[in-house]
């Protein structure tokens, strides 16, 4: 399939190396996300805005660098290298009109950048981060869950991950790799994992559901598919979770899905079965050990009803003794 369409996507992300609640970090992008339309040897101009919320003013760098996908949750590796070279490459095509920044307290700093795309740049996805970092300051030390310190201070560090789309002919390609689910359980809720393999040169975003039905053909539930971009050559896992609990049976989880401009579709089917084997085993316990007591009660009044009849007879016959 090819594509035609052009696309810059400007996404706000938190870098993972700063292990913070994205509450805990002084600072916030927007816009969140950006789209433009651009061509081989096109120049346009795109609007960041960084935004300070403490009571101090936060000075740092901002530089950019290209980065790429290396995992399976779609966390973005920074390549600070200069002589890195990729045909994914776009932290060349991006220019600031500074590199050093004081952001005032309680207040924001727009910055007006261009893109020049080359006039030779491939048809696909080309990749690139635009990286905030705070110099001479720091957060204060996070608290764990036990709400004690961790004991470590760190640094404001955030990125806009520039995605961008050089219009071409090139054929969108995509397949599950990964559908599952354990065969066998004893009870809910249960997790689906679903791995999607993008083999387009560029990034596509996946949209789909998973019915889950029962072995009488039953719909048990729709679960649907986390809408996450998937890097070229790169794998993606979406997570699910069927919540119900008490289950019993064989059944079915379908995917069905579509990427790409012209919807392209993705499938897969899994058969799991679930049965609550150890509740089974205490009904079938607890069931056992009514039907003892009842034999044995039975067999008790049966033995004492014999020992009655045999005092009766005896009765009878001292009686007609005397």
């Amino acid at each position: 399939m090819k594509k035609t369409l052009p696309l810059i996507i400007l996404a706000f992300f938190i870098l993972p190396s700063s292990v913070l609640a994205v509450d805990s970090v002084p600072l916030t992008v927007s816009p969140v996300r950006q789209q433009m339309e651009m061509k081989p040897g096109e120049t346009s101009t795109a609007i960041l805005k960084l935004i300070n919320i403490s009571e101090s003013p936060i000075s740092g760098t901002i530089k950019v660098v290209d980065f790429i996908i290396e995992d399976d949750q779609g966390t973005p590796v920074f390549l600070e290298d200069k002589n890195f070279s990729s045909n994914y490459s776009a932290a060349s095509w991006v220019k600031l009109p500074y590199d050093r920044l004081t952001i005032p307290a309680n207040d924001k700093i727009e910055i007006q950048f261009k893109i020049k795309t080359d006039l030779d740049a491939l048809p696909g996805g080309h990749y690139a981060g635009i990286i905030f970092e705070a110099v001479g300051q720091t957060l204060e030390p996070v608290q764990d869950v036990d709400q004690t310190s961790s004991g470590a201070s760190i640094a404001p560090r955030i990125a806009t991950l520039l995605y961008i789309t050089i219009p071409g002919d090139y054929e969108e390609m995509a397949l599950v790799t990964k559908f599952h689910t354990p065969k066998f359980s004893q009870h809910g809720p249960l997790d689906i994992d679903t791995t999607i393999l993008n083999q387009s040169p560029s990034h596509i975003r996946p949209t789909g559901i998973i019915t889950i039905t029962n072995m009488f053909g039953d719909v048990l539930t729709h679960l649907p598919l986390e809408e996450q971009n998937i890097f070229p050559q790169a794998e993606r896992t979406f997570k699910n979770t069927i919540p119900t609990k008490w289950l019993f049976g064989r059944y079915q989880a379908h995917l069905q899905a579509a990427y790409g401009t012209q919807g392209k579709s993705l499938n897969a089917l899994i058969y799991f079965t679930v049965i609550p084997v150890a509740l089974i085993i205490y009904i079938i316990i607890f069931i056992t050990a009514i039907i003892f007591l009842v034999k044995h009660y039975a067999k008790k009044n049966k033995t004492h009803e014999q020992e009655l009849e045999t005092e009766i007879e005896k009765l009878k016959e001292e009686l007609k003794q005397s």
